[in-house]
């Protein structure tokens, strides 16, 4: 499996922003994820809290993961190391415990085979991860432990009360105004969290409090920053929420919630779940035996507040620095409906990804994609999108292979001052500049939509030029022939360079085919993404090889 280690290259500066703006080594997390299990409708009488089974990793899950692996790739494709690049699962409260006795487990198997299956998912989609991370271990509890300690020394936790909202789904305190009327499953009458429209509870305890009125002049002074929150309607949500939240609750009694990490000293009380859980940014930065430096969050916004208000005031709180930044994506439903058990619609990405593999699956929600929306997955559109690659891609690889045209077996050599290869040199050009303009927005379907314009003009060209039968021509008109040849292949390989953090795979083997062996890797970079005639001249290619891209699933 891939893992990002750090190959320095030569650096490169890109042109639409300045060489102090780029970080030169990326830490980046994905959130880690909770079994986000639904409930069954059997419920616990003493508690008054549903029985919640198990539920897999799920579409939303993939989607967050490959998209913090598709910045990692392109960071390290443009020449900077990626230092940390950290997943992993939450482990603690009471929706665990609970869920746990629904599938009739131990709570430490129950844990257990939920990190297994999303480990599973990293893998098998070919995510570059550094690190793994679970919050049951102990090295996680003795950072959680610290950085506790370090907040009440700091004066920033202190004992007190909570009355108010508490979302047990969302293992969330909600102030009033984030609370409306709403239905249970059932269709009864109750309140509900107007962001995730689950069921609330009101609870009056006895607990620990954080001081986040201290904190609220830094955060808002982070929040306001250009990049800090992205997309920028998210930053501005975030802006707005700030000034109305209350002091945050972050303990729970111990009889309420045992299964977690007790409060230094106070073994009545738990530490709530989301301070433990946020805190695994530090664990994978070995704090506090070592000083965690700023890192890159990709999130759902469903989380957007946990890691873009409450995250970094904690962190501003122990005098650390808040994150680097924040990136916000919608969700994904399917045939425009939200997914649900009770709906049947729930698509099962290791489904996915034994069908069609990791790179059909990585283009998908990629090109389908944006941050400021929520994606749609359609089993229709899945298979055109992927029929668009075969043949825009795929087939056009086959075609400059073809013995019929290609009677050298490999990239003819040709001048540069052919009008062909001016042409397409402008197109690829252009491309590869909206292609990173895009990708360092995040806004990956963006540059792969530049990239396929620019691999349909050499269809075009192809088409129009027709090389088959140029070949049976005149000398001049087999001159032309090599010319196509010639042109598409750059093109091929530039195409190839700007794939690489979408479809790694296909990108490589792309890169095989059109005579680049693994020891020529500086022409797979981002440094030699100009399109150059000779860089290819005089190569052998592999004559009438086996599809790039198959239309059909492997199974």
């Amino acid at each position: 499996r891939a893992t990002f280690a750090s190959r320095k290259v030569s650096m490169l500066i890109l042109p639409h922003r300045s060489l102090s703006t780029i970080p030169t080594a990326l830490r980046i997390c994905t959130p880690i994820y909770y079994v986000n299990a639904s409930t069954t409708g059997i419920y616990n009488a003493s508690t008054q809290l549903p029985w919640l089974w198990l539920l897999e990793p799920h579409l939303g899950h993939l989607y967050t993961t490959i998209l913090t692996d598709c910045i990692a790739r392109w960071h390290q494709l443009t020449g900077h190391s990626v230092e940390l690049f950290s997943t992993g699962t939450d482990e603690h409260g009471t929706k665990i415990q609970e869920a746990a006795i629904g599938a009739q487990t131990s709570i430490e198997q129950f844990c257990l085979d939920n990190a297994t299956a999303f480990r599973s998912l990293v893998d098998q989609s070919h995510v570059g991860n550094t690190q793994f991370i679970r919050t049951t271990s102990q090295k996680h509890h003795a950072t959680v432990a610290a950085f506790w300690e370090t907040l009440e020394q700091r004066g920033f936790i202190y004992k007190g009360s909570y009355k108010g909202w508490y979302c047990v789904s969302d293992e969330a305190y909600l102030p009033p105004q984030q609370v409306e009327d709403g239905h249970d499953k059932h269709g009864n009458a109750c309140k509900v969290s107007v962001e995730s429209k689950q069921p609330v509870v009101l609870v009056e305890e006895p607990n620990y409090m954080f001081d986040l009125q201290r904190v609220k002049p830094q955060l808002l002074e982070w929040a306001a920053q250009n990049q800090s929150i992205l997309p920028n309607f998210r930053r501005d949500e975030v802006l707005a929420m700030i000034p109305e939240l209350p002091n945050l609750s972050v303990s729970r009694p111990r009889n309420k919630l045992q299964w977690g990490i007790a409060v230094p000293n106070d073994d009545t009380q738990t530490i709530y779940v989301w301070l433990d859980a946020l805190s695994n940014y530090l664990t994978v930065q070995d704090y506090p035996t070592q000083t965690p430096q700023a890192t890159t969050h990709v999130v759902g916004k469903d989380i957007l507040k946990f890691h873009a208000i409450y995250w970094p005031a904690f962190l501003l709180a122990v005098g650390l620095q808040p994150p680097q930044q924040v990136i916000a994506h919608g969700h994904w439903t399917v045939d425009k409906v939200k997914m649900s058990k009770s709906l049947g619609n729930v698509i099962d990405p290791f489904s996915l990804l034994h069908q069609w593999g990791a790179d059909a699956v990585r283009y998908y929600l990629m090109k389908e994609s944006r941050l400021e929306t929520d994606g749609d997955y359609n089993e229709e559109r899945f298979l055109s999108v992927h029929r668009e690659l075969a043949d825009t891609l795929g087939n056009l690889l086959s075609r400059v292979c073809s013995p019929k045209i290609n009677l050298e077996g490999g990239v003819p050599s040709v001048s540069s001052a052919s009008a062909i290869v001016t042409d397409q040199q402008t197109i690829y050009q252009q491309a590869a500049e909206q292609v990173a303009s895009c990708y360092e927005r995040h806004q990956f379907g963006l540059g792969i939509e530049a990239i396929l314009t620019a691999l349909r003009a050499s269809n075009t060209l192809m088409n129009e030029h027709q090389p088959w039968r140029l070949v049976k021509g005149t000398e001049q008109d087999r001159q032309v022939a090599k010319v196509v040849l010639a042109a598409i292949f750059e093109g091929l390989r530039v195409a190839s360079v700007c794939l690489q953090p979408i479809i790694p795979q296909v990108s490589a083997e792309l890169q095989r085919r059109v005579g680049i062996p693994d020891t020529d890797v500086h022409l797979t970079r981002w440094t030699k993404i100009e399109y150059d005639i000779s860089l290819l001249s005089g190569r052998t290619v592999a004559l009438s090889p086996p599809p790039l891209i198959s239309k059909q699933p492997r199974c």
